[in-house]
């Protein structure tokens, strides 16, 4: 699987829920939740995991490493060789590249 296929997969599971464009959840609805899995896993404390794996249920990660790979998964995302880091989120952004504006 390609890198931009891999982003393509990772960025179906996370944009969504996080510009709250996902379905709502009602009292009676139970969110699907879906296993990532890819060869390496940073934890974010610095210990690396082979293979990854994170569940994932709705908007929230479930479990990450073995307890996501026991847990229930209604879907599952395989992103092959790559390292997935659970909860990273990337804030960085240009808002344009023209040399003389200024965004501040």
């Amino acid at each position: 699987m390609t890198f931009a296929r891999q982003l393509g997969a990772l960025a179906t599971l996370v944009l969504p829920a996080s510009l709250g464009l996902g379905p709502g959840l009602g009292a009676q609805e139970v969110p699907s939740t879906t296993l990532v899995t890819a060869d390496r896993m940073i934890d974010g404390l610095g210990t690396l995991t082979e293979p990854g794996a994170v569940l994932v249920g709705g908007d929230r990660i479930l479990a990450v490493g073995e307890a996501a790979r026991s847990g229930r998964a209604d879907r599952t995302v395989d992103l092959g060789d790559a390292t997935i880091l659970p909860g990273l989120i990337d804030l960085h952004t240009h808002l344009t590249d023209a040399e003389d504006a200024y965004w501040e």
